[in-house]
C-alpha cells in the first residue's frame, strides 16, 4: 500500500496568510492612532480655548458664590438680636464675635438712625456718618456695596440698613472685607503654567494679583473695553494681552453691583510650541506607518503573490482610508481562506482517485 503524505502547503500559506493579517492590523491600529493624533493637533487650538471657557466659567461661578456669601452674613447679621433696638451691650457682644471669627472681616460699624456711631470705629466718624453711601441706606433702605481701594489693596465696603419689628429703619451695619481669599481661589483656578486668571473692576484695574507682574493691584490696568470687543468678536481670535504678547482669552462679568469682570487668557505661543511638539510625534509615527506598509507590500508579494496598491487603501492626502484598510484585509483573507479549502479539495480529490486506482 503506498502511503500518501498529506501536503502542508495549505496549512502553511493559511499561517503566512494569518500572520500578515496580524499586520495589516497592526499598521490598522497605528493608523488609528494616527488619525486620533492628526485631529487633535487640528482641533488643539479649538480645545484649549473650550478648555479656557469652561475652567473661567467655573471660576465665576466659584467667586460668586463667594461674594453672595458675604451678602447673605451682613443681612443676616443685621437681623441680630440687639440691632433693632440699639442695645450696645448685645451688639458689642455680638459684633466681637462676628469680628474674630470671619478673617476676611476688616472692619464693623453699626450706626443708628441719628448716623451716631453705636458700635466699631472708623477715622473720621463725620465723614463716614455723612458718607453717600450711608445716606443712601438710611433713604431708600436698600443695600449698598463699592469697591474701594485702601492700604494698598482693593476692599469691599457694604451696607444694609437695620430695620425693627415694625418695619422703620432703626440704623445701618457697615462690614468692610477684604479681597485677599480671591487671589488664592485664582491661583488654584489657573489652567497650567501658560495661562492666568485675574479680576479687574470696571477701569480694568487689577483687583486681584497679576501672574506675570508682582504688585499689580492699584497700579497696573487692563484696556478692558478692547479685551471685551477682541473676545466678543470671536474668542478663536488671538490679541494682545497688558504685556503685550498674543494670547486667547476669554471673560465673564462678576456681580452686577461690583460690576467686576473675571478674565482668563493662555499664551499663543505656548500653544503652537506644544503643537509643534506633538506634530513631531505625528511626523515619527507617521514614518513607522509608512515603513510597516512597505513590509506588509513585501510579504504580500513575496509569499502571496499579492501586489497592495496604496491607492486602494490610503486617502487622496495620503492618510489612511481603515475602511478601505478593512475591507482588502478581509478580502485577502477570504480568498487565502478559499485558496486553502480549494488546495485542500485538490488534495483529497487526489488522494481519493489514487485509492480507486489501487
Amino acid at each position: 500500500m503506498i502511503c500518501i503524505k498529506k501536503s502542508k502547503k495549505p496549512k502553511n500559506r493559511f499561517v503566512i496568510s494569518v500572520i500578515i493579517i496580524t499586520l495589516f492590523s497592526i499598521v490598522f491600529s497605528m493608523a488609528g492612532f494616527l488619525k486620533v493624533n492628526k485631529d487633535n493637533l487640528e482641533k488643539n487650538n479649538e480645545m484649549i480655548i473650550n478648555n479656557i471657557y469652561g475652567t473661567g466659567k467655573d471660576l465665576s461661578q466659584t467667586v460668586q458664590d463667594v461674594i453672595d456669601q458675604v451678602y447673605y452674613e451682613i443681612k443676616l447679621y443685621s437681623l441680630a438680636d440687639g440691632l433693632s433696638d440699639m442695645d450696645e451691650k448685645k451688639i458689642m457682644k455680638q459684633m466681637n464675635f462676628i469680628t474674630a471669627s470671619k478673617q476676611r472681616y476688616d472692619n464693623i460699624v453699626v450706626l443708628n438712625k441719628e448716623k451716631k456711631i453705636v458700635y466699631g470705629y472708623v477715622d473720621n466718624p463725620d465723614v463716614f456718618s455723612n458718607s453717600e453711601a450711608i445716606n443712601n441706606a438710611l433713604n431708600t433702605c436698600q443695600f449698598q456695596v463699592e469697591t474701594i481701594f485702601n492700604e494698598g489693596e482693593y476692599k469691599v465696603d457694604m451696607y444694609n440698613p437695620i430695620v425693627d419689628e415694625n418695619k422703620k429703619i432703626s440704623g445701618v451695619i457697615f462690614i468692610r472685607i477684604n479681597i485677599k481669599e480671591l487671589n488664592d481661589i485664582m491661583k488654584r483656578c489657573r489652567l497650567d503654567e501658560y495661562s492666568e486668571a485675574y479680576i479687574v473692576n470696571e477701569k480694568g484695574m487689577f483687583l486681584t494679583e497679576s501672574k506675570y507682574i508682582p504688585g499689580a493691584i492699584g497700579k497696573e490696568k487692563i484696556d478692558i473695553d478692547r479685551v471685551k470687543l477682541n473676545i466678543d468678536y470671536s474668542r478663536y481670535t488671538p490679541y494682545k494681552d497688558y504685556r503685550g504678547q498674543i494670547v486667547y482669552g476669554t471673560y465673564f462679568p462678576i456681580d452686577e453691583e461690583l460690576n467686576w469682570t473675571l478674565v482668563v487668557e493662555v499664551d499663543k505661543n505656548m500653544m503652537e510650541k506644544l503643537d509643534e511638539n506633538n506634530s513631531k510625534k505625528a511626523t515619527v509615527l507617521a514614518t513607522l506607518q509608512g515603513i510597516f506598509l512597505v513590509i506588509v507590500q513585501i510579504l504580500l508579494k513575496r509569499f502571496l503573490g499579492v501586489d497592495i496598491n496604496l491607492k486602494d487603501i490610503t486617502n487622496s492626502d495620503g492618510t489612511m482610508n481603515y475602511e478601505k484598510l478593512t475591507e482588502y484585509a478581509d478580502k485577502i483573507l477570504e480568498n487565502k481562506i478559499e485558496e486553502g479549502n480549494k488546495d485542500k479539495s485538490e488534495d483529497e480529490d487526489k488522494n481519493n482517485d489514487k485509492k480507486s486506482k489501487e
